[in-house]
This record gives structure tokens, C-alpha cells and sequence, in this order.
């Protein structure tokens, strides 16, 4: 195949995948979308960090229910994420992985139910290297499933300031590795001991049925 032929054969691809995936009703306020199924979409794989964007931008923007599993994988420095801001639900997991950005936003995120899980994970964020935040200031449950994050060196504050147990009722196989160490993050100014970023507006909530003292230990 000619190099001519594979990038339109790659164009057609992508365009399919947006006819799929976009196709969705919008009832009021509430919106549907559908993410990915099967884990990280094989057909992007050969697309670059500009055309990933492109389809997650055409995916979820204006969307307030993710069907099927959130994945933000392989996107660039630059890439604005601020058409993530009106997800308030996810019915299967979410990926973070193999990303050049310093922090990504999930400002309205609620709830996370995990009905399909990436290898007994709801939430993974993996290998990203200069990522040192990540905000989800309003999220209140991962319903099932266990969180990994791993091989973020510079990722701060999901380690040391985050009550996992006030998200999820099994803790056990969390895996919390390969992020900063508390040192070497900013001084927080939060008005909790509990926050997923460094000023008060990423404090995490505590209004999850199971858990009501946030100075449990």
C-alpha cells in the first residue's frame, strides 16, 4: 500500500469512527455519549496526538453521560481538555495513559460505576510523565472496581491527600505507585487535609453514605 493510500485509508477510518461513536439522542440538560468498548481504540493507533484529540473532542463534548468507558490516551502538551467539563457520569471505567499534559480537569465527574473495568481497575492513570494534577473535585463514588496509578513521577496529591475509603467500599486492591512524593509537591492551601489539588476549590467532598468522618483513620 502506497503512503498516499494508507492515509486515506486511515482518513476513512477516523470518519467512521465518528459516525459511530457520535450518534447519540440529547434530552434537555441531559446528555449521552458513548466512549470506548473494548479498551484504547485499535484503529487510533496508527493516528497522531492531533487526530486523537479531534475524535475524543467530537466524543464527548457537551456529553454528561459517558456509556461504555472514558480513555484519554496518547494526547500531547497542548491539548485543551475543557470539553470534558460537563461529564457527571461514566457507566464502565476511566483511562488516563501515555500523556505529554501537565493536569486534566473532570470538574462536574460525580460518579464512576464501573460496570466494565480495564483489569479490575475503574480508574487507571499510567505512564504520564509530566502529569502533576489530577482534579475531580466533585466525585463522590467509584461503585466497583479498584484504582491504579502508576509511572506518573511528577503526579502529586492523589497518594497522600485523597480518602479513597470515602469512594469505594474495598479498598484493597488500590495501587498507588510511581507518583511524587509529598515533598516535592506544592504547599497546599486547601482548606482540608483531603483535596485533589493544592488550592481549596479541589477539596474532596465527604457526603458519600459510608463514610462521614473525614478524619478517620
Amino acid at each position: 500500500m502506497t503512503v498516499t493510500a494508507a492515509m486515506c485509508a486511515r482518513t476513512i477510518v477516523f470518519h467512521l469512527l465518528l459516525c459511530m461513536i457520535i450518534a447519540i439522542p440529547v434530552y434537555g440538560q441531559f446528555q449521552t455519549c458513548r466512549g470506548t468498548q473494548l479498551g484504547p481504540v485499535p484503529a487510533l493507533h496508527g493516528f497522531s496526538a492531533t487526530d486523537r484529540l479531534e475524535l475524543y473532542r467530537e466524543m464527548y463534548t457537551g456529553c454528561t453521560f459517558v456509556e461504555y468507558n472514558l480513555e484519554i490516551v496518547g494526547l500531547d502538551a497542548s491539548a485543551d481538555l475543557s470539553f470534558l467539563s460537563n461529564i457527571t457520569e461514566v457507566e464502565g471505567y476511566i483511562l488516563i495513559a501515555e500523556n505529554a499534559f501537565s493536569a486534566i480537569a473532570l470538574p462536574q465527574l460525580l460518579i464512576v460505576y464501573g460496570n466494565t473495568l480495564y483489569f479490575d481497575r475503574v480508574l487507571r492513570v499510567s505512564d504520564n510523565p509530566v502529569l502533576t494534577e489530577i482534579r475531580l473535585p466533585e466525585l463522590r463514588e467509584l461503585s466497583n472496581g479498584f484504582v491504579l496509578f502508576e509511572n506518573n513521577p511528577v503526579l502529586c496529591f492523589v497518594r497522600y491527600s485523597i480518602e479513597w475509603r470515602a469512594l469505594q467500599v474495598n479498598t484493597t486492591l488500590n495501587h498507588l505507585t510511581g507518583a511524587a512524593l509529598q515533598a516535592n509537591c506544592p504547599n497546599m492551601t486547601c482548606s482540608s487535609p483531603y483535596c485533589w489539588g493544592a488550592n481549596t476549590l479541589q477539596k474532596q467532598p465527604f457526603n458519600y453514605v459510608g463514610f462521614t468522618n473525614c478524619t478517620a483513620t
